[in-house]
């Protein structure tokens, strides 16, 4: 099968356009600015509609959204809909800002209108930038009468405080608050009712927020928790193209320190850019929502911050008061007036102007339930006086209660318009997240039999009966709806259900999302579905973290794999370490928790990683790593067999499958069909005959032993990337910042010894688990084993430690050759996924991996270097292939690299397409956060332009250079930029030789950087000669006869270096 699926794409596109609809399509491109009636005439094909566009640069890999609205323009949804699933499927986007956050993310409900409170809210904001909302207090039924009395004297000695400006609270009623506190006479904290209003009339100001301008910036940041708003910042700075923050000194262990760091840290850099050049002039909108806890440090210190911002609107929502420190800011919100109410009914008569009156004041003024009790009029025909007795007959004599009450009628006549299907999608709701529900999601919980037609009614009239009965806001329209709900609903449809039944239904959405989510990541498609269901898997396991249920030990098991989705997903999110850290080790703690093993076991200290010279002992670890995983392999394989065959079954036919992995099976099966992504139950038997999937047994031994390596290996590289994604750039100390940015454009990074421990730990599982399928089971092999085993390698080469044993580093090629000749299957949990080709992600990474240390090698012998070089062309060829893979950018720097290292002129400029192709990846990616790890592709893209510069090369790299330089906020990286910056508007001015710039790059010393991933610095004097020599004779050189020179001479250099490098070893 054709993994280029744009090619494929286009072709089916191209073949299935018929002639009426290549002139439709001709008269939509009428009025495009670059495109000419002449060439339009000579348009005759489908595929020459696509070359035009793809001439004109309307069409590419990375640009098909205007292509598909065309076809959809001219009634082609069929081609639209495949053009839509390309482009879901295969291109790398920027998953850090998928709308939830920004003005999309910011639903107004139909019915609002504007009330007395939004115009002062509005007034308060527009006079002082910021406003903080609270809603009505709730009434203290708590409080007996005296207590009660108490309560209103602090009230009114705080009244008296501010009426006297008085900068510091009275002690007399800070003292009687806290004795009230005390004796119990404040048992919670000051807080107000859902359904005031709070939200909405903040939401209807972003959305029409007056200072707005085309480079404004508006953010909703979710302050419910900590860990909610760590993840609203990181995916604002992500946005803001900035680098994050994680700050090496707090360890892993101290999480909310290390968030708390963070925040503070991740908020002063936003401040920062906001007000930089470019944007400082625009207004920017924040929207600090639903904050929980008013007087957290860590809240107060991030308004503060903003509000210290000029250029920045703040508003903050909350349920309990603010402090008083920002009293002059705060207003309350207590819903409508009567009046008003009585407007929204569209009163005409005095009979039911008595009547609106008295609904109003039985629901508290409240908007919310108001809306509730309006559409219900509305929809059923009722009168208002009905409503009102329902109300009185079910007692409810409070705001609570009336609310909850409208709430509930609404639910009801909702369901009376629903299919059972519908019904059932409606039963789920309230266990996903409210504000984000995408209709794909609602889809994939109908029936997989059911046509897509359906499908959609099905979803259209759910969303049709939520919307009339104002319980859900519609974000956004066309191919990308999503579903906001209010939170209150949220709580009733819930307290509706029976025990029983939340038992059901969470248990059948844990088993949907650990079937939807992929622990493999290594496609885009599996990354960009995790995230779609990321918030939601979050929700759901509350629910298990909060319930004092104690699930059936089945499910237990599904809790880990659903920890473990989350957390891979986090770990490729962007800007999400701490996140995706704090699951991994929820996962881990679980699965031990499971089999009854210590997870103290894993704090093992491991020491002179680099120093061994047996590359075995540092991929498998010390003598108490391997005797603790043997412990460990004995529980897990022991506890899986209590597992069921029904629950392996349900596993292998439920679970989805990526397209690498379907194309695979198809190709071995005879082309059993597979519906929905996913394996047929009646084609099990055959499977299993064909050796397409492990015997029951043998699964469900390996069950949990395949979910713990998963976890270990998974956990280990996002340590890993912890560690690189350590913002030390801001040191002080000129000597250091150089060292650092020498290692920022190389591999050379020591894993930290928690993230060695984990990876050690996941070998030898892996190990012990292959053997045991070696000998049960003599058809399979473990592919996790492979990809441990590589990743121990890679931590050894990307050491920082210069004296590796050359004995190691081949021993460690011997490996990944071995691993690379394999032939035979690969299983996953208990299906095979791939074998040994050259197009399947192990392999292709065995050999990017191999050419590093061939490359390693060639300082001993200069026949690796050519070694190198036929890998890096034979994963040339495969990159048509591999254009959906997340790795892509990475494998782009590499071949980029070996080729660099030939020093020719073809090669070279292959070389830069590569590093301009990795850029650009990682630019258009959710990989925009600056780590070193994610600067290694500009900075040697920029190093390479500059090394074998022409004026475009030089113009590119100064443009990449002021893009770092904007992103990293800080004076003192600054000037690690300024140097280089300087240098290439002088090479651009006189275009005189590359060398001064080479040297002054970034303030660089070369020196430092590993042979693996320096460039070849080669000096030009001998040009410069040739240059005077040519002067003196009177002969003006031409460009091309200099760049040829200076060609000629760069290759007898590297042939003297290679001649001195033979001598040396002949001499040893």
């Amino acid at each position: 099968m054709d993994f280029d699926c744009y090619i494929k794409v286009m072709k089916e596109v191209a073949d299935g356009l018929d002639d009426g609809n290549i002139r439709g399509l001709k008269f939509l491109l009428r009025d495009k600015p670059n495109i000419y009636q002449k060439e339009l005439v000579n348009v005759n094909e489908g595929s020459d509609l696509i070359q035009l566009l793809e001439r004109k640069e309307l069409l590419s890999r990375t640009k098909v959204l205007e292509f598909m609205n065309l076809l959809q323009l001219e009634g082609r949804i069929d081609l639209s809909k495949k053009v839509q699933i390309y482009m879901e499927t295969n291109l790398p986007v920027n998953l850090s800002n998928h709308d939830y956050y920004g003005i999309n993310g910011m639903p107004v409900v139909e019915n609002y209108i504007e009330t007395d409170e939004y115009r002062l809210f509005e007034k308060k904001i527009n006079s002082c930038k910021a406003a903080l909302i609270k809603g009505t207090l709730k009434e203290y039924r708590d409080l007996d009468k005296y207590k009660l009395k108490l309560f209103f004297f602090h009230r009114l000695l705080m009244l008296i405080n501010r009426m006297l400006n008085n900068s510091q609270p009275l002690s007399a009623s800070r003292a009687l608050y806290s004795w009230m506190y005390t004796y119990g006479a404040v048992k919670i904290k000051i807080s107000c009712h859902h359904g005031s209003g709070k939200t909405q009339h903040a939401y209807s100001y972003a959305r029409r927020f007056p200072g707005k301008s085309e480079k404004s910036l508006i953010w909703r940041i979710d302050c419910k928790t900590l860990s909610q708003i760590y993840r609203s910042l990181s995916a604002m700075v992500a946005y803001l193209k900035l680098q994050c923050i994680f700050l090496d000194h707090v360890t892993c262990t101290q999480s909310d320190r290390q968030l708390r760091a963070s925040i503070d840290e991740m908020t002063k850099r936003i401040q920062q850019k906001l007000r930089c050049e470019g944007i400082n002039n625009a207004n920017h909108l924040v929207l600090l929502d639903g904050v929980e806890d008013t007087s957290d440090d860590t809240f107060t210190k991030m308004l503060k911050d903003f509000l210290d911002t000029e250029n920045v609107y703040v508003i903050a929502t909350s349920r309990v008061t603010y402090p008083d420190e920002f009293h002059n800011l705060c207003i309350e919100v207590t819903g409508m007036t009567e009046e008003e109410a009585v407007l929204y009914f569209k009163v005409v008569n005095n009979d039911e102007l008595e009547q609106v009156k008295e609904l109003a004041r039985q629901l508290s003024y409240l908007p919310l339930a108001l809306s509730f009790a309006f559409a219900f009029i509305a929809n059923t025909g009722s009168s208002i006086e009905t409503y009102v007795k329902s109300l009185a007959e079910t007692e409810a004599n409070d705001q609570l209660r009336s609310l909850t009450v409208s709430c509930e009628v609404a639910l009801e006549i909702v369901k009376k318009d629903l299919t059972e299907h519908g019904k059932n999608l409606l039963a789920y709701i309230p266990y996903l997240h409210p504000e984000n529900i995408p209709d794909f999601l609602l889809k994939s919980l109908l029936p997989v039999n059911m046509t897509e037609d359906f499908k959609e009614r099905e979803i259209n009239k759910l969303i049709v009966c939520l919307r009339n009965n104002s319980l859900a806001t519609l974000k956004s329209r066309g191919n990308n709806r999503v579903i906001a709900v209010h939170r209150f609903t949220f709580r009733v449809m819930m307290n509706m259900k029976t025990e029983k039944e939340k038992t059901i239904e969470a248990n059948a959405l844990l088993r949907h999302f650990c079937h939807n989510i992929y622990l493999d990541t290594s496609l885009i498609e599996a990354v960009k579905k995790n995230v779609m269901f990321l918030d939601h898997a979050l929700e759901l396991l509350k629910l298990y973290e909060n319930c004092n249920r104690r699930p059936e030990m089945e499910d237990k098991v599904l809790c880990c794999v659903l920890l473990c989705g989350v957390a891979v997903t986090y770990r490729l999110y962007g800007n999400t370490e701490l996140s995706a850290n704090e699951y991994f080790v929820k996962a881990r703690d679980a699965v031990c928790e499971l089999v009854s093993v210590n997870k103290a076991d894993f704090a093992v200290t491991v020491c002179g990683f680099t120093a061994m010279n047996d590359i075995h002992i540092s991929i498998n670890g010390c003598e108490l790593i391997r005797e603790n995983s043997k412990n460990l392999f004995e529980k897990l394989l022991h506890k899986g067999k209590s597992l069921s065959d029904s629950f392996i079954l349900t596993v292998i036919t439920n679970t989805m499958r990526n397209k690498e992995q379907l194309c695979y099976l198809l190709e071995v099966t005879n082309g059993i069909s597979y519906t929905n992504n996913q394996i047929a139950t009646d084609s099990i038997e055959e499977l299993l005959e064909n050796q397409i999937i492990v015997p029951f047994q043998e699964s469900k031994e390996s069950f949990l032993v395949e979910l713990m390596i998963h976890i270990l290996y998974n956990s280990s590289k996002n340590k890993r990337l912890m560690k690189l994604a350590t913002d030390d750039f801001t040191k002080q100390n000129p000597e250091r910042r150089n060292h650092l940015m020498a290692r920022l454009s190389s591999d050379n990074l020591c894993p930290t010894d928690e993230s060695l421990v984990e990876l050690q730990y996941s070998i030898n599982l892996a190990e012990l688990l292959d053997n045991h399928y070696k000998h049960n089971c003599p058809a399979f092999r473990l592919g996790l084993k492979i990809a441990a085993r590589r990743g121990a390698i890679l931590y050894y080469i990307s050491s920082q430690d210069s004296n590796k044993s050359i004995k190691c580093i081949k021993d460690a090629v011997k490996i990944l050759e071995e691993n690379s000749e394999s032939n035979i299957r690969f299983i996953e949990f208990g299906v095979v996924k791939h074998d040994s080709r050259s197009t399947n992600y192990q392999m292709v990474s065995n050999k990017k991996l191999l050419m590093e240390c061939y490359i390693m090698l060639s300082k001993e012998d200069t026949t690796y270097v050519k070694k190198a070089l036929t890998l890096a062309q034979d994963l040339e060829s495969l990159i048509p292939r591999l254009y959906h893979w997340k790795v892509m950018s990475d494998i782009h720097i590499k071949i980029a690299h070996v080729f660099e290292l030939q020093n020719t002129e073809p090669f070279i400029t292959k070389a830069k397409q590569h590093y301009k192709e990795a850029y650009r990846r990682e630019y258009e990616s959710n990989n925009i956060r600056l780590t070193r790890y994610h600067l290694r592709a500009l900075l040697q893209y920029v190093n390479c332009c500059i090394n074998h510069s022409t004026k475009e090369d030089l113009e590119m790299a100064k443009t990449i250079c002021n893009d770092i330089k904007e992103r990293f906020q800080h004076k003192s990286t600054d000037e690690m930029f300024d140097a280089a910056l300087e240098t290439i508007d002088k090479q651009l001015n006189e275009m005189t030789t590359p060398k001064e710039i080479i040297n002054s790059l970034l303030t660089v010393n070369c020196s430092g950087v590993d042979i693996g991933t320096q460039t070849d610095n080669v000096s030009t004097h001998t040009s410069s000669e040739g240059h005077v020599r040519n002067s003196q004779s009177g002969i003006s050189p031409t460009k091309k006869e200099l760049q040829r020179r200076k060609l000629q001479l760069k290759i007898e250099l590297n042939e003297i270096d290679n001649e001195l490098m033979q001598l040396e070893l002949n001499n040893m």
